[in-house]
């Protein structure tokens, strides 16, 4: 997680769009399913809500509120 934090101000630094939810996904190896799945439905959850948020953030940010 401190990497994470450490590489978001890294990246807004120049200008780009970071999104602001983030999801921490220790042994993304054994994460998943064979079929590409996660594993854990509350992270799987948590995926798709960040998913269901980026057409605002976009419109958002192409309008200078971001």
């Amino acid at each position: 997680m401190r990497g994470l934090v450490r590489l978001r101000r890294v990246l807004g630094n120049p200008g780009v769009h970071v999104l602001p939810d983030q999801l921490a996904l220790s042994k993304a190896f054994e994460a998943l399913d064979e079929d590409g799945s996660l594993k854990e439905a509350g992270k799987s959850k948590r995926v798709k809500a960040i998913y269901q948020n980026l057409p605002d953030l976009m419109k958002a940010a192409l309008a200078g509120n971001v």
